[in-house]
């Protein structure tokens, strides 16, 4: 009876980690990595995928050939891809309590399992098709196996227990598996490795060399794609996105571990404390716990050294992989009568849900960029107003991130350009709205720097919204040329400088500053935020480096100023286009401040400039 009330409360733990991670985990769209993912999977055979979806990555091939054959075999629907990983999420929980109750206590285990089944932190990326579930599954894997190994070192007796061959093949496989998931989770493998070798008696080091040559051997195919990717070092630096952390990293990463929870974060803080004293003071469990420490740590110092002194990869995704290890460690000193133990472990569960679902909102949060909500908004536009009548643009990384959608739907939808997050491409969205002969223009993003000046380029020939939808990171934006659409745009100033002459051509420009706008700062009756748009049109035989500047002067300090080089907006030479530049005001302005508007030709370029326009409206 007292063994099948344990049981109930095991299978508690993992329903509840079910669940958390199995409702709407196909309702939210694919984010830009999975569909990045899904895009490298289009090729016909296994040595492509390698050369082309693997190589350009920067993970190992281990996910991506799995999905390669996943998706071969029932499709690439978000249900198929994200399943696997959904119950890798499930089983590491099912692990982590394996884990610890053979290392420490079956308290130790159902509470370490319990937080794990709850956090927001490890359900998302159980919800996500990417290398992190799969990753902490198969190290959980191979630190099971080297438990196994070395099972009699945490038992009390000194009684010798000889590994089973299902030991060692778990460990080999868990070890190998990681190594070709995710180079985190290889580094987190490689010091379970080492800890083997501290800890394994004379008459077991044979055979667990034995299994470090197998593991050598099972990961040769993969050295091509190590070393190629190797080159790469990171995903800061030239070209790169992320930047280096500071340490404040360490402290942020916790209170998002736990949920930015007073009461899960404090419990958590409470056991580590115990932990420590337990370690330390009281030296019991010593080298168990600190083993443990050390697989989570290790690589999270090291990701940080790298990261600062060479090129920054560490982001909360990949600490996940020992994020179980750090659960144990907390947990390690517990051994709990049963009924103190069911009230912590549902205190856990019960805090847990709440403050996941309830109090961070996470099932009706968007956490990454969408790209199916902009695919229904299209095909809503489309049916609304007519797809013939609409010109479309996109600034995503890539077509696919958005087809993936429409070929789902049975409606390929084309776009006249798919990205222009850099203003060398800003010139490519002119020419397409100046080619446009539409009555609509919609523009859509995701994920990616969309240009401040984007707006203002279509607003110029389509100056009215329909419709706009914003969500995290991204947005979309059905714009017009029918006034009855303006939308929630409230004018502050609106004037217009016509420079031209009876012959056309504008005003020669070939001084340093040009004609422009002066105004004070109680024109604009203290309203903010304010969005600046200034324009205007030129022509010139080469290509132009003159800013188009916008500034805003009190009587100490300049409080904004902002240039934007129009010969960025210039495709061709010798005709006429329109440059932009758009400056965001988030407080109002002083009533003495001096606004001013005007082209800053610090060579002394000639070019005709023409339809200076300054406009400032209240920002919705």
């Amino acid at each position: 009876m007292k063994k099948h009330r344990n049981k109930i409360l095991l299978w508690a733990v993992l329903a509840v980690a079910a669940v958390m991670r199995l409702y709407n985990f196909d309702g939210w769209s694919l984010s830009n990595d999975e569909l990045s993912a899904l895009s490298r999977l289009r090729f016909d055979d296994l040595g492509m995928l390698i050369e082309n979806g693997v190589k350009p990555d920067m993970h190992p091939a281990g996910v991506q050939v799995f999905l390669y054959g996943w998706t071969g075999l029932l499709g690439n629907s978000a249900t198929v891809v994200r399943l696997p990983f959904v119950l890798a999420g499930v089983a590491s929980v099912y692990l982590v309590f394996l884990l610890g109750k053979r290392m420490f206590s079956r308290s130790a285990g159902l509470t370490a399992a319990a937080f794990l089944a709850v956090l927001e932190y490890p359900v998302m990326y159980s919800q996500l098709a990417r290398p992190y579930s799969i990753g902490l599954f198969t190290v959980l894997v191979a630190a099971w196996g080297w438990s196994g190994i070395f099972r009699d070192r945490f038992r009390s007796s000194r009684t010798v227990s000889r590994p089973r061959w299902t030991d060692y093949a778990l460990f080999i496989l868990g070890v190998s598996a990681s190594m070709y998931t995710h180079y985190f989770a290889m580094l987190t493998a490689g010091l379970i490795c080492l800890a083997g070798l501290w800890i394994a008696p004379r008459e077991r080091m044979k055979g667990y060399l034995l299994c470090g040559l197998v593991i050598v051997l099972l990961y040769l195919p993969h050295l091509g794609v190590l070393s190629h990717q190797l080159g790469t070092g990171g995903l800061g630096g030239d070209g790169g996105w992320l930047g280096p952390p500071d340490p404040s990293f360490f402290g942020n990463y916790l209170g998002y571990a736990f949920n930015g929870s007073f009461l899960i974060g404090g419990l958590a803080l409470l056991l580590a404390a115990m932990a420590l004293v337990n370690v330390f003071v009281l030296e019991k469990t010593g080298r168990r716990s600190l083993i443990l420490a050390a697989w989570f740590l290790v690589p999270v110092l090291a990701g940080y050294a790298y990261s600062v002194w060479v090129n920054p990869v560490l982001q909360y995704s990949v600490v996940l992989f020992g994020f179980g290890f750090a659960l144990l460690f907390i947990c390690s000193f517990l051994r709990l009568p049963r009924k103190a133990l069911q009230v912590l472990v549902i205190l856990i569960l019960a805090a847990g849900c709440y403050s996941t679902a309830v109090s961070n909102k996470y099932y009706s949060t968007q956490h990454f960029a969408v790209f199916r909500e902009l695919a229904e908004e299209t095909l809503r536009y489309n049916s609304e107003y007519g797809s013939h009548r609409i010109t479309r643009t996109a600034n995503v990384h890539a077509p696919y991130y958005l087809d993936y959608y429409f070929i789902r739907a049975g409606e390929p939808v084309p776009f006249e350009l798919y990205k222009c997050n850099e203003y060398g491409m800003i010139r490519n969205l002119a020419d397409a709205v100046n080619r446009s002969t539409t009555p609509y223009l919609m523009h859509a993003w995701s994920n990616i720097y969309d240009l401040p000046e984007t707006e203002a380029v279509i607003r110029a020939k389509f100056p009215f919204i329909v419709s706009r939808a914003s969500h995290f990171n991204s947005g979309i934006t059905l714009y017009g040329k029918d006034s009855l659409h303006q939308g929630p745009v409230l004018v502050a100033y609106d004037a217009t400088l016509p420079l031209g002459d009876t012959t056309g051509n504008g005003t020669l420009v070939n001084v340093e500053f040009s004609p422009g706008f002066d105004l004070r700062g109680n024109a604009l009756h203290g309203e903010s935020p304010l969005k600046v748009f200034v324009s205007a049109r030129f022509r010139s035989d080469a290509p132009l480096r003159a800013k188009l500047v916008f500034s805003v002067d009190s009587a100490s300090e300049n409080i904004s100023w902002y240039g934007r080089r129009i010969g960025d907006f210039q495709s061709t030479t010798d005709e006429w286009h329109r440059a932009h530049a758009v400056v965001t005001l988030d407080r109002p302005l002083p009533d003495h401040a001096v606004v001013k508007a005007f082209v800053w030709n610090d060579r002394q370029e000639v070019f005709y400039m023409d339809d200076f326009r300054l406009l400032i409206f209240k920002d919705y």
